[in-house]
């Protein structure tokens, strides 16, 4: 039975979005830091969960309790050296804190939520398999690292538009800049169509970088590419000139429109806002 008591359990909403609201960037720079330099954030979010737990012990509240005693659990790992803060790990625990977030926000109802699927992934949280570094892609061909048809990009050349490759860093170009993916997102698409990217959460590769790649379509020319990017002038790379089809100003443009499937990218993805592909021909001059 929960709590009846209204003033009491506001504070305990209060205090337990509080102490949820750095999660998230808290974890991720668990990832990023590891166990050995990651010791203070990794206390942090143990204390977080610990006081989730016994307020809504005392407050009836059973499901927030055996969520964030299991978190406390894995948390506790972490804090004893028996759990490596692994991507699989890490993405575990963000899904789990996220339900915990729902519940305490959501709490009248809490008690009737099914959590089994979170609790189970909890429990078997040290049997997660590692995540491999994927290969890096291959230099000879900028378009490795991506899924897109070729032919497709002749039609966006045909239109006029550059092609271009963005190559940001997600921990230089975007987090330590203040930003989040989601931004660059929508930056791109209003001047242009994002058609392909490298998942942006993929683990950082071998020399410690987090590659996020973006095929860029735009009428825009390429020496304000970097500007609109925010990128320094190497990790933009016009492609058109090596995708067979010369850029053409006077280019026709076919009669069909083009289509290409958004990239999707959760949680933290933008519906593009695609500009028209279909240009009018000109009146024809009467006889």
């Amino acid at each position: 039975m929960i709590f009846e008591d209204d003033d009491t359990l506001r504070m305990y909403v209060e205090e337990s979005l509080e102490h949820l609201s750095d999660i998230e960037s808290d974890l991720l720079a668990i990832e990023e830091a590891g166990l050995e330099n990651g010791e203070e954030l990794i206390n942090n979010v143990f204390r977080a969960a610990h006081s989730i737990k016994g307020g809504a012990g005392f407050m009836g509240l059973t499901t927030i309790k055996e969520l964030s005693h299991n978190l406390e659990n894995a948390l506790n790992m972490m804090r004893n050296g028996e759990l490596h803060p692994t991507p699989p790990v890490i993405s575990t625990l963000l899904a789990a804190f996220d339900k915990l977030t729902e519940l305490i926000n959501n709490i009248e109802n809490s008690n009737d939520v099914e959590i089994t699927p979170f609790v189970e992934d909890l429990i078997a949280i040290d049997r997660l398999p590692e995540t491999p570094i994927p290969s890096p892609p291959s230099e000879s061909d900028p378009l490795a690292a991506f899924n897109i048809n070729k032919d497709d990009l002749g039609k966006f050349l045909r239109q006029g538009k550059y092609i271009y490759r963005l190559s940001y860093d997600l921990q230089r170009d975007i987090i330590d800049q203040g930003k989040v993916v989601n931004e660059i997102i929508n930056a791109l698409n209003s001047s242009g169509m994002i058609l392909d990217s490298t998942d942006p959460v993929a683990p950082p590769d071998a020399q410690g970088n987090r590659p996020f790649l973006i095929i860029f379509a735009s009428i825009i020319e390429p020496d304000i590419a970097p500007l609109l990017a925010e990128l320094d002038e190497s990790a933009v790379e016009d492609l058109t000139p090596l995708l067979g089809t010369g850029h053409d100003e006077e280019a026709v443009v076919e009669e069909e429109e083009i289509t290409v499937e958004a990239i999707a990218l959760e949680p933290f993805s933008a519906p593009p806002v695609q500009e028209p592909l279909k240009q009018s021909n000109p009146p024809v001059a009467p006889q």
